[in-house]
């Protein structure tokens, strides 16, 4: 029976927070009564990552995110109170390598997305 409902919650996740990491089905952990879910050893989706830096907040850094990772993630899920309560989500251990960007990523057609994303996040 928790096979069906495991799967659910994955495929709950991979929808709401799977652009941004790598929901890992052998390390997905819950408590129904609870209302908590545990990941561990999340993988970040760093390009994900970086495009909605750049469209959501106009925010283009110098360094460029290599790889990530997330140590323990919790979500506490009120599924009593789902319209009026909080879910909250707790992140622990997270692990980010950053590389110096190369000239050629500041120029030519990475220049001009970048400029667009910027252009986006004033409208």
């Amino acid at each position: 029976m928790l096979g069906w409902i495991q799967r659910w919650l994955q495929d709950l996740l991979t929808q709401v927070i799977g652009p941004f990491v790598e929901v890992p089905s052998e390390s997905l952990q819950f408590s129904l009564r609870n209302g908590r879910v545990f990941m561990s050893d999340v993988v970040l989706r760093t390009r994900q990552i970086e495009s909605s830096l750049a469209s959501g907040l106009g925010l283009q850094m110098p360094v460029a995110i290599k790889r990530g990772k997330v140590s323990h993630l919790q979500l506490q899920i009120p599924w009593m109170n789902l319209i009026y309560g909080k879910i909250v989500l707790r992140v622990s251990g997270i692990e980010v390598v950053l590389r110096e960007r190369t000239e050629d990523e500041w120029e030519g057609k990475q220049a001009e997305e970048r400029s667009e994303a910027e252009k986006q996040a004033l409208l």
